[in-house]
């Protein structure tokens, strides 16, 4: 069997795993309401907004002739820019106001899988952080579609699905380069075991940040203080254009 095979059944049982836990439980009994959704899209957001720089950054310590992949992965981390605005666009048509979330701290589950993607990435071997990436991708391709389908029930309108869906559809291409860093990456079997730790500790992280965002939805909460070093300037610009487009 080889690693990319074994890679596959490991991230099986992790993601099964991760859906023992309590927000996906809540969310296949549906036991959420709206607010739970978005609660968790301005979560999405603060997650989602660094991670372009992350990714590209993890590629000062591709070496050897793994180098090759550098192109690919540099156009990876391009294609995520924007993510973060699907979120906002997906807040914006459920009616929230959102040009104060720029300067909004994230809920400590959040903040505990940013700073693991950043440790995993500046701090640990590559095949660590890209197997933080290959599960979180991995989860939109195969139950983008039935979280969809469960959200359609809560009430939530196609409009305000924007981040997921477009992860659902554009993720399939983005499993094919995953696959390409597993091979360039994953040679031997400690780099198998530093990648699966990435997984593991990707999938109990975000379990534990929708948790976060649920458990602030059930409490009136929306974020954590203001973060000052985030204006918000460019939330007015934002607003004001997406009024523009669904006027």
């Amino acid at each position: 069997m080889n690693l990319s095979t074994k890679i596959k059944q490991e991230w099986i049982q992790i993601h099964n795993k991760m859906l023992k836990m309590s927000p996906f439980a809540r969310l296949a009994s549906g036991d959420l309401k709206v607010d739970h959704y978005k609660s968790v899209m301005r979560q999405t957001y603060l997650q989602t907004r660094d991670n372009p720089q992350v990714q590209a950054a993890v590629t000062m310590k591709i070496q050897g002739p793994a180098r090759e992949m550098i192109r690919k992965m540099m156009g990876h981390s391009l294609a995520e820019v924007g993510h973060d605005q699907l979120a906002l666009a997906d807040l914006f048509a459920l009616g929230e106001d959102i040009k104060d979330l720029a300067s909004m701290r994230p809920l400590p589950g959040t903040a505990s899988l940013m700073a693991f993607s950043y440790h995993a990435g500046m701090h640990m071997r590559p095949a660590v952080y890209y197997g933080y990436l290959y599960f979180l991708e991995s989860m939109p391709v195969h139950s983008g579609q039935a979280h969809l389908e469960r959200l359609k029930k809560l009430g939530i309108p196609e409009a305000a699905m924007t981040f997921i869906e477009e992860h659902a559809a554009f993720d399939v291409g983005h499993m094919k380069l995953n696959e390409e860093y597993i091979s360039a990456l994953v040679t031997d079997e400690q780099s198998f075991q530093d990648f699966v730790f990435g997984m593991r500790t990707t999938a109990t992280l975000y379990g534990r940040m929708l948790e976060d965002a649920f458990a602030a939805a059930d409490e009136g909460i929306s974020c954590y203080d203001i973060n000052p070093s985030e204006a918000d300037a460019t939330f007015s610009f934002l607003e004001k254009n997406l009024k523009k487009e669904r006027a």
